[in-house]
């Protein structure tokens, strides 16, 4: 039973035993096996979990193969350039030398005219 104090407040005295109260945890409630096979069908061997583990560990995978590749052709685009950096060098290195020579037989030729 309860009753209101004179003082305004509310006190509850029980009558009854626990044992006249439903225990909610014994009881299956409509649904719930249907939520433990989806849980179970998500987390299992087979399950969508599972699933997206092995897709992502795939495409990560495949990432990695990528990425080894285009370092790959990256090494080999760089080799190409200083291969071609070191021609260019060593041509306008004979270049230098050939304008020098260019510049010593002008030189010396205007300077036979001269004296002629």
């Amino acid at each position: 039973t309860s009753g209101a104090a004179s003082d305004s407040t509310l006190t509850f005295e029980s009558s009854t035993n626990n044992n006249d109260v439903t225990d909610l945890s014994l009881i299956q409630t409509a649904g719930t096996s249907d939520l433990l096979s989806f849980i179970t069908a998500q987390i299992g061997a087979n399950g969508a979990i599972n699933s997206q583990i092995q897709n992502e560990v795939t495409e990560g995978n495949l990432l990695a193969k990528q990425q080894a590749q285009l370092t790959e052709r990256l090494n080999s685009i760089q080799n190409n350039f200083i291969s071609q950096y070191s021609a260019l060098n060593a041509l306008l290195y004979q270049l230098s030398s050939t304008s020098t020579a260019l510049n010593s037989a002008l030189t010396a030729l205007t300077n036979s005219q001269s004296n002629n």
